[in-house]
């Protein structure tokens, strides 16, 4: 039966490969919700269990361990399994880290993500590699870790980054503890460059988010708006009046061409989920455009705190009232510079009030 499966999987593998590869992203793309979900921990934890077992069994195998007859059985199956499990991982990181931050602030680092997912389907046969398979573990259990350990912290910032990066450190310690185990002959000869290897691994992850790349998950932007009025209403409601997009605005919330009537106050509003009991500080930059310089100039940053727990995110806001007519944009950042969106939009002076809606948030 094996043989079987084993034949077939190499006989259409050029169409399997690919073929499982989209139909995997459209999955984890409406499974996956949220870094603090069971569900999808569970899921990419049993890909991270199922890649470390796979390393260790084919290495071992291939020293001349666990050479009983069942392991030989699967032994042929085993790097289609590490592909799949590798290809769900970065699969999962893509979608979710995509959730938390703006691509055009974070695109560096899923761009990482993507490519490694994309790359998985020609990485097949350096799979059967030590220092290869280790190296991609490692980064997947770093990816992991940079949102699971401040979910189990209820804290987020460079000291649980760094204890992430550490955690991550021993894992894969552990793992090679048992590949110098089970199968020394294999790892001996590659110690350097697997040393090597992860430790630039390391210090690319840490460069990544000390230089803000890295998306603040487990924070995610559900919603920006820029409107003309917010006020509190009726219980914990915030009523907000704004420009609807029109047909041609393609993924806006809001018109991008704010019409302003004389001196009046311009708001910005997002909304921001963060898991319960993780609280930290959320900063508005707002920046204009300056022509002559061809430019962004910061204008002002603005703050407030949120708590996390809300479903649809915690609800604040920033208003500017000494602002020009021009391209302006505000940036959503966290107290560490780590951007969760930019919305742009331009400042047109009115001399009557524009046509707008009221929304209860």
């Amino acid at each position: 039966m094996v043989k079987k499966l084993i034949h077939l999987i190499e006989k259409y593998e050029h169409y399997l490969s690919p073929g499982s590869l989209v139909l995997g992203f459209i999955i984890d793309s409406l499974t996956l919700k949220r870094a603090d979900i069971f569900f999808d921990n569970f899921i990419l934890l049993t890909y991270l269990l199922l890649s470390g077992i796979c390393i260790l069994i084919l290495n071992a195998n291939d020293a001349g361990r666990f050479r009983n007859e069942r392991v030989l059985k699967i032994t042929p199956l085993l790097p289609l399994v590490l592909q799949f499990a590798f290809g769900g991982l970065f699969s999962g990181f893509t979608v979710l880290y995509s959730r938390s931050s703006s691509l055009g602030a974070s695109w560096p680092f899923i761009g990482v993500m993507a490519s490694l997912l994309i790359g998985n389907e020609y990485f097949r046969n350096r799979y059967k590699r030590l220092v290869f398979q280790v190296a991609i573990y490692f980064i997947a259990i770093f990816s992991y870790l940079i949102f699971a350990i401040p979910i189990l912290a209820n804290e987020i910032g460079p000291v649980i980054f760094i204890l992430s990066g550490g955690i991550s450190l021993a894992i894969v310690g552990i793992l090679v503890y048992f590949l110098i185990l089970f199968a020394p002959q294999m790892l001996h000869p590659y110690k350097r460059t697997l040393i090597l290897s992860v430790i630039g691994i390391y210090a690319a992850f840490n460069f990544l988010y000390f230089s803000n790349i890295i998306p603040p998950i487990p924070l995610v932007l559900k919603e920006v708006m820029i409107v003309h009025d917010l006020k509190h209403s009726g219980g914990n409601n915030l009523t907000m009046a704004y420009e609807p997009p029109k047909w041609y605005h393609l993924f806006k919330d809001f018109d991008p061409t704010y019409h302003r009537v004389g001196n009046e106050p311009v708001y910005a509003y997002s909304s921001i989920y963060a898991p319960a009991d993780i609280g930290t500080t959320i900063i508005h930059e707002w920046s204009y455009f300056d022509e002559a310089k061809g430019k962004w100039i910061l204008s002002s940053k603005l703050q407030y705190p949120i708590f996390g727990g809300r479903e649809k995110g915690f609800r604040g806001y920033s208003l500017k009232t000494n602002i020009t007519p021009g391209k302006w944009r505000v940036s959503i950042k966290t107290k560490h510079g780590q951007v969760l969106g930019r919305v742009k939009f331009d400042i047109v002076p009115a001399s009557s009030e524009p046509n707008t809606q009221a929304v209860v948030k």
